[in-house]
């Protein structure tokens, strides 16, 4: 039965090139993911009182009405 062979020397330079390419990689990745979930965000945030959308395009689900800002007085009625 032969022996296994010695592990070859560790080429360091190498491996660290190797690994600053993938980090690289992973960061115009990360920007473009980033770029795609920050428009998602903006065209949900879109309804027909913010943009050119029509009223019909905005679904079943209406947009909570506003209550009155006015503060009650306190006096007895």
């Amino acid at each position: 039965m032969a022996s296994p062979a010695p592990p070859a020397a560790p080429d360091i330079p190498a491996d660290v090139a190797f690994y600053q390419a993938i980090i690289a990689e992973l960061r115009a990745q990360n920007a473009v993911l980033l770029a795609r979930v920050a428009e998602l965000e903006r065209q949900l945030g879109l309804h027909s009182g913010n943009s050119g959308k029509p009223p019909s395009s905005d679904g079943l689900k209406k947009p909570p009405r506003t209550s009155s800002l006015r503060a009650a007085s306190g006096k007895p009625s």
